[in-house]
């Protein structure tokens, strides 16, 4: 074989005998090869000559610190696809093997070079076809790919459909047809996007489609009625083709929506037929004629004016038909001027015409001429006898004087939506609003509504527009006779708002009595959890760590109780509980709160006094006090600001003035509030404080805020100074009396050890967790405890034992009608003296309907803790044996709610 003829190669061997590497490329060339070639002896060198591209790779078995597997392996690991022939004098038939299975393409040894070529030859053609085969892979990939791209562009639904009527494939615009994601419909029956009642006929027509795709000519569409995912119904075209995939055949069907099309087509319709009977029950005579001025149209209104029917009419000249004979040439002289090709009005001032009956009659007429749109152009003239005017005319002046004097806006619309009167009240309203006249209040589509009135006969009633904060509600009545409409406006912002108003108070009662509900049920859970705590807090020699957590949980259900407190205060389901606090502590103890509810873009900053500012106040009332104000002045800082809240003393003379006439003079504790906000126009500063005022958009503000913080303020004899100036900020100050000495706590706050006892309890609780950890803690104490799940169960566990019952421990709220006011009246008949502890997660206002307790009865506010539990129920049964004793002690106060 002559060199010209040999096939240039690029070769990398991995040989450490140089003789050997030169015998294997004398070999090569011996086979036809042309070699450019490398020879490498080391791991290092055969590394970096891998990132030299070449076609082929020979590697010897056997290397004094590497080896061909080796090598094989990194060649591999790399992705790299290129032949590797192991050629080698020592290697045997299963170390051959392995190396075949770890991805050698052969191997040669060299006592049988004469193999080398032919293995050579066989390893670059798998390769060239390899490297053919993902050539035309690629080919056919980037074909599906151009073609999935199409019909994903395609504005049209495109599925594929099996024989078996089973969808295959649906591009992503079937979601905005259908509603159903693409792979919701793959696998599903296409009958699946039609009515049941199509179904049937869809499945035949399919199946003979399937069969003969002539059964529907190619490129033409057909309409179906098809549904969505959500039931709706739409109008669609279907275009057909049959295909072929992989041998089995399907149909592709293009949908096109053809609601909007379709409902156009009607709405064209209907408009004709609304122009056509505006036509013919037009009461003024209307006549279309072409540009000669020959007849095409003639209503009945205009058979009824000139006496000519219809029929004799058409392609008659109209000079001849309603104007005097002696008067025709000059008339047709001045039309011929205004009949011309255009749109809009040719003539476009009513003219006064003497015009003729077929009797011969003449009578004046007003007669105006408008284009219509057509080739070749036509004309509509609208003819008015005037003497019938007239009459409507006096009629209309008869009835005048009402409307001038109606105090609401009257106004009177021709079909075209054209004012024709408005009385001076509609003016007055309009200047009021800011408008510069009265067409300007009409809503935009009046003249569409003015044709509907006319067209139907029905009134068109509250038609609602808004003008800034005022809304002004139109109703509109068809004067058929006369082709007019009257609209009569009505200002409704004051009901409207009053409405609001209700609704804002019905949505604040609903969220109430859900906040209520929610901390009810929450205190029953915090009661558990509170006294499961103590219980376990005290078991002995309990590790410091598990007393440490048990601790923590006691102090987050305490928070939980703090939590449910201002969600009664929020619903209006809690009464005001003031105590001793400082103003101070308020502050700090929601600050973190306040800086998540005014946001980043809120630099919030606190200036506190020194000095402790000591109030008595409900703390969750001045807590919301205080969100309301900060939240208030976010509101005023959109892009963001600095909110300053500070505390201060200060003191009132009895010469100060004073905003609530109620606060004495003295010392006072006082909380600011200052942002650098829009501020206050000065006036709006004086309503700020009304009930459901606000200046915010609909749907933005309540209006009852800073009223809520009016009303805490003054629950608390304190009051609120507002400054403010429009661009610079607003400064709000609460001032509530201070607490010049504060008391000393007595003997019941103390901590001290709570006695138990050895009487029977009635315990009555449906929340089986409270009645099962409150049982425990009595009897640890001595106490006989029955159980009841409802006020029910109680008076049946009565029957059997009240007369060992010392005192009823009952849920003020529970199921079966019988709740724990009732349970108790019934008992006390029996046993007047019988002592009663009320239970509860509301407050007792709300779960006792404003309760009253009696001498003998304590109430007991969920959640509470087990020494709250057992110093109630000693105290109450202490005072029973005082009674009975007849020794006189101090009685413990109740405080019952307001």
């Amino acid at each position: 074989m002559t060199t010209d003829t040999r096939q240039p190669i690029r070769v990398l061997m991995l040989e450490d005998s140089a003789d050997d590497a030169e015998l294997i490329v004398r070999e090569m060339r011996r086979a036809g090869f042309e070699p450019d070639w490398r020879r490498v002896d080391t791991e290092a060198a055969f590394l970096e000559a891998l990132e030299i591209a070449c076609d082929v790779i020979l590697a010897d078995y056997a290397l004094p610190r590497f080896d061909g597997l080796r090598a094989l392996d990194e060649v591999r690991a790399r992705g790299l696809d290129t032949p590797f022939l192991i050629v080698s004098g020592t290697m045997g038939e299963e170390n051959a093997v392995e190396a075949i299975h770890r991805g050698a393409t052969d191997y040669v040894m060299k006592d049988r070079l004469a193999r080398l070529g032919s293995s050579l030859r066989r390893a670059l053609k798998e390769r060239r076809l390899r490297d053919e085969r993902r050539r035309a892979e690629t080919a056919l990939h980037d074909s599906e790919r151009r073609f999935r791209l199409l019909v994903e562009a395609s504005p049209s639904v495109v599925l594929m459909v099996a024989a078996d009527g089973r969808i295959s494939f649906a591009n992503q615009r079937v979601e905005s047809m259908f509603g159903y994601a693409p792979h919701e419909l793959i696998g599903r029956p296409v009958d699946d996007l039609l009515p049941h009642a199509a179904r049937t006929a869809h499945a035949a027509h399919r199946s003979a489609y399937a069969s003969h795709p002539t059964v529907r000519p190619m490129g033409r569409g057909h309409d179906l009625t098809a549904l969505r995912k959500d039931g709706t119904r739409i109008t669609v075209e279907v275009g057909l083709a049959p295909l072929e995939v992989d041998g089995r055949p399907y149909v592709m069907a293009t949908v096109t929506d053809t609601t909007a099309r379709l409902t156009a087509e009607a709405a064209l319709r209907a408009s004709e037929a609304r122009k056509a009977a505006i036509f013919e029950s037009a009461l003024d005579a209307l006549v279309t004629v072409d540009a000669a001025g020959v007849v095409v149209e003639w209503n009945r209104a205009a058979e009824r004016v000139f006496g000519y029917a219809a029929a004799d009419t058409i392609g008659m000249d109209m000079a001849v038909l309603v104007i005097p004979e002696r008067l025709r040439d000059a008339h047709r002289r001045g039309m011929a001027r205004y009949l011309v090709s255009g749109s809009g009005p040719v003539l476009d001032a009513p003219r006064t015409v003497t015009a003729a009956r077929r009797s011969g009659e003449e009578f004046p007429a007003e007669i105006y001429i408008s284009a219509i749109q057509a080739d070749p152009p036509l004309f509509t003239a609208f003819v008015r006898d005037v003497t019938e005017r007239e009459r409507a005319q006096e009629a209309v002046k008869r009835l005048a004087a009402f409307p001038e004097v109606n105090p609401n806006p009257v106004l009177e619309l021709t079909a075209d939506g054209t004012l024709t009167y408005c009385n001076a009240a509609a003016v007055a309203l309009a200047h009021d609003l800011g408008l510069p006249d009265a067409v300007s209040m009409l809503p935009k589509n009046a003249s569409s509504i003015a044709d509907d009135c006319l067209a139907s006969g029905q009134e068109r009633l509250r038609v609602q527009l808004r003008f800034g904060r005022r809304v002004i509600s139109w109703a509109f009545y068809p004067i058929k006779d006369r082709s007019v409409v009257h609209g009569y406006a009505a200002d409704i912002t004051e009901r409207l708002t009053l409405e609001d108003q209700l609704r804002q108070s019905q949505k604040l009662e609903a969220i109430g009595q859900l906040a209520g509900g929610v901390a009810h049920d929450f205190n029953n859970l915090l009661s558990v959890m509170l006294m499961q705590a103590e219980v376990a807090a005290a078991t002995e020699h309990l590790p410091s760590d598990a007393l440490e957590g048990l601790r923590e949980i006691q102090a987050c259900a305490e928070r939980g109780a703090e939590l449910t407190r201002q969600l009664l205060l929020f619903s209006r389901r809690q009464v005001m509980q003031p105590r001793e606090l400082d103003l101070n502590d308020v502050v700090t103890g929601l600050a973190k709160m306040l800086q998540r509810i005014i946001g980043e873009d809120v630099r919030l900053e606190l200036h506190l006094s020194h000095a402790p500012l000591v109030t008595r106040a409900d703390a969750g009332m001045l807590d919301q006090v205080l969100l309301n104000l900060s939240v208030n002045a976010r509101d005023a800082m959109p892009d963001g600001g600095r909110l300053v809240v500070e505390t201060f003393a200060h003191t009132s003379d009895a010469s100060a003035e004073r905003p609530n006439p109620d606060a004495p003079a003295g010392p006072y504790v006082g909380l600011r509030v200052t942002d650098a906000g829009c501020g206050i126009p000065a006036d709006v500063l004086p309503r700020i404080f009304e009930p459901f005022f606000t200046t915010k958009e609909a749907g933005k503000g309540t209006g009852l805020g800073l009223a809520t913080v009016f009303g805490i303020v003054r629950q608390h004899v304190g009051w609120v100074n507002v400054t403010s100036e429009v661009g610079r900020g607003t400064t709000f100050e609460v001032l509530l009396p201070a607490l010049v000495q504060r008391a000393v706590a007595d003997d019941d706050d103390a901590p001290r050890e709570v006695h138990g006892g050895h009487e029977t309890l009635l315990v009555v609780e449906d929340e089986r967790s409270v009645r099962t950890i409150v049982r425990s803690l009595l009897e640890r104490r001595g106490y006989t405890v029955i159980e009841a799940a409802s006020g029910v169960e109680a008076l049946a566990a009565w029957n059997e034992c009240g007369a060992r019952v010392a005192l009823v421990l009952t849920d003020l709220v529970m199921p079966d009608g019988v709740g724990g006011q009732e349970l108790a009246r019934r008992l006390r008949l029996a046993t007047p003296g019988l002592r009663v502890v009320y239970t509860s997660g509301y407050s007792p206002d709300i779960a006792g309907r404003e309760l009253t307790l009696a001498r003998g009865e304590r109430f007991l506010q969920k959640p509470f803790a087990a020494p709250m539990l057992l110093d109630a129920v000693r105290q109450a049964l202490d005072e029973r044996l005082e009674s009975d004793s007849g020794v006189r002690r101090p009685a413990v106060a109740v405080t019952t709610p307001d």
